[in-house]
């Protein structure tokens, strides 16, 4: 279990593990975004750094949750980001109109709409692939 307080230019994380309470208090530079890990969050990213109008390869400031045991669990850095166009994406919850994005060197995201719901993320170093199965809209 995690707490992250952000102050004007502190986080403070404090976690508990098997191995007990851990706190850790970083600089964070005024504008960034953390990085939960679920591959449904990572829309975000884009929607914060991202100037779709300037386009190009672009950089965000995110900090990147960790949780290893002896290392930060939050560590800021500078992430790259390039918009690479608006295919049509079929998933098992349908088909999709997405705005595809790299990020980093590994990670290939598609999101859709305006919250940027997360149709299909690839991280290439492990192999994985996370598609969106199911939407229900109220």
């Amino acid at each position: 279990a995690g707490l992250f307080l952000v102050g004007p230019d502190t986080l403070t994380a404090t976690y508990s593990s098997a191995d007990g309470v851990a706190e850790q208090s970083l600089s964070i530079p005024s504008r960034f975004t953390l990085l939960l890990h679920p591959p449904p969050a990572d829309g975000w990213q884009f929607g914060h750094h991202y100037d779709r109008e300037k386009g190009g390869v672009q950089t965000g400031a995110v900090c990147g949750l960790g949780g290893v045991r002896g290392t930060p669990m939050c560590r800021v850095s500078e992430q790259r980001m390039e918009f690479l166009g608006q295919p049509e994406l079929e998933v098992g919850a349908g088909q999709f109109k997405t705005d595809h994005y790299r990020f980093g060197e590994n990670t290939e995201v598609w999101t859709t709409g305006p919250h940027r719901i997360v149709v299909q993320h690839i991280y290439k170093t492990f192999g994985t692939r996370y598609t969106l199965e199911q939407l229900t809209r109220e």
